[in-house]
């Protein structure tokens, strides 16, 4: 695995944020809030933009990876998101629109 200067780490936390981090610096660079329990897994798109959160609130929620901002929250889970999956698919009968779904292992 090769690390680039402008590579980030992302991290979730129990204290209910999801963080993103300059690997050469160290710097905090964005703090995505929303949560209300605690980050339990956490995921990015095939393409890395997209930040999806899985949270002790029973909500994944989905973010902009540069921007900090929250684009979707999933809701309709009963208890704690424990896993995330996230896999790009092509479907070929709408010209090879690209769509995402994730798996979601539920506790």
């Amino acid at each position: 695995m090769e690390i680039y200067k402008k590579d980030i780490i992302i991290t979730g936390s129990q204290d209910t944020t999801a963080k993103t981090w300059s690997f050469e610096t160290g710097e905090c660079l964005k703090t995505f809030r929303g949560h209300t329990g605690a980050i339990l897994c956490l995921t990015t798109d095939p393409l890395g933009k997209i930040l999806f959160t899985g949270s002790g609130d029973n909500t994944i929620r989905a973010w902009d990876i540069y921007r900090g901002t929250e684009l979707h929250v999933y809701d309709q889970h009963q208890a704690a998101i424990i896993n995330l999956l996230v896999r790009k698919i092509k479907n070929n009968s709408q010209k090879k629109k690209q769509m995402f779904f994730f798996y979601i292992l539920v506790l």
